[in-house]
């Protein structure tokens, strides 16, 4: 089984996405990528389902401050059901969104949160000696440097946004750019022979 992880990015929909044109069809695949997802919850997602029939993972990480709270009710416009709980995903703190969490916790505290989750993920992997390989959506000031040094390159977002090819909503990148990046980045993953 191959793993992917993500955000809107990476979510499924009526398009092919990036990872679609890296898998052989014939594998088996989870997806467990969600419109609106942060660090917090994508690693969460990837932990929990970390087992012996995971044959590799790829992981499309979000921004950095990016705020998921996992609480027993729905108290987001995005939520998610994961885990037995409910994930309120709150987008960035200028969303406006999760007041309340965003004081209780601090930005500076949920910077770190996302940065643990993309930690510790990798530790699982590593750990399990699952092969995996991970991209940001876009590039910040807020990824630690040693993060960027093992990351596919470009990121997604930026290479949509310098090669013109964004969707209507002037961020996501369109199909054609999906197919373009997932086709260029092919020889930076050192695994395809297990997944295409």
């Amino acid at each position: 089984m191959i793993l992917i992880a993500g955000d809107s990015f990476t979510a499924e929909d009526n398009h092919p996405k990036w990872h679609d044109s890296l898998i052989n069809p014939k594998h088996k695949r989870i997806n467990l990528a969600v419109n609106g997802a942060g660090n917090i919850y994508i690693g969460e997602s990837v932990r929990r389902l970390l087992t012996s029939k995971v044959r590799a993972c790829l992981i499309m990480w979000s921004v950095m401050d990016r705020l998921d709270v996992p609480n027993n009710e729905n108290k987001s416009p995005i939520a998610t059901e994961f885990g037995g709980k409910i994930w309120n995903h709150y987008g960035d703190m200028t969303g406006g969104r999760g007041k309340a969490d965003w004081k209780r916790i601090g930005y500076d505290k949920v910077v770190d949160m996302n940065i643990e989750s993309i930690t510790s993920t990798h530790r699982e992997l590593d750990k399990k000696d699952i092969p995996y390989t991970y991209s940001f959506i876009n590039n910040d000031d807020l990824i630690p440097t040693h993060f960027k040094a093992k990351a596919i390159q470009p990121f997604l977002g930026n290479y949509a946004q310098e090669q013109g090819m964004l969707k209507e909503d002037n961020f996501h990148p369109n199909n054609d750019c999906h197919q373009q990046w997932s086709n260029m980045i092919k020889p930076q993953i050192t695994f395809m022979d297990v997944i295409s």
